[in-house]
């Protein structure tokens, strides 16, 4: 900012700021994580040049802060039930829960009082294939977009070129793949030497 903006206001650690644009409205919603510092960015028309240099995370940073508190065994509920019992008992009133799915039903889930939010939600996103995020004071559970695209690359074909292999998104999709599978031989089974 010009040393002269009497208009601008620093941020402050706690924070809640929006990144926003036209093509992208509310693009990141989330908390500044940092005590910015005054520096000195050079010099445009003649006028020195400052700024603040900011840390910002995720808003479900907040659920975070403090560990979930109390011992508590799930029976026989969906995990989004689970999430929004969470959400509520650590940060009430806060979250739209809305846009949180079911799910599928949990068997049993133990808390121990020293795990985070984040914990419990990354154990029951990975064994349901489901995705936990926030965004706009708004919390979604849903289910991972789990259609593949199946890539065959043989290597005894003679015209296999691995070099020349490329990979472009499907229009119809998101364009987002997040995970790969790749079989091959079966690897030496007495001695191998791996390198990376």
């Amino acid at each position: 900012f010009p040393s002269h903006d009497i208009t601008f206001v620093k941020l402050i650690r706690g924070d809640y700021i929006i990144v926003d644009s036209v093509k992208y409205p509310k693009w990141f919603t989330g908390v500044i994580i940092n005590d910015p510092e005054l520096e000195y960015l050079g010099v445009k028309g003649g006028q020195p040049q400052w700024g603040y240099k900011y840390q910002a995370t995720s808003e479900d940073y907040i659920l975070n802060v403090k560990p979930v508190g109390f011992s508590k065994i799930f029976l026989n509920r969906t995990a989004g039930s689970i999430i929004k019992e969470l959400i509520s008992k650590l940060n009430p009133g806060f979250f739209d829960v809305t846009n949180i799915d079911e799910g599928p039903f949990i068997s049993q889930l133990v808390l121990e009082p020293d795990k985070r939010f984040i914990e419990v939600v990354r154990t029951l996103s990975e064994g349901t294939l489901y995705t936990f995020y926030c965004n706009d004071k708004k919390c979604y559970f849903k289910p991972q977009d789990n259609t593949s695209f199946v890539v065959t690359v043989d290597k005894n074909d003679k015209h296999t070129t691995p070099s020349r292999l490329t990979l472009k998104p499907v229009s119809s999709g998101s364009g987002v793949i997040n995970d790969v599978v790749v079989v091959g031989d079966i690897e030496p089974q007495n001695y191998v030497s791996e390198y990376f």
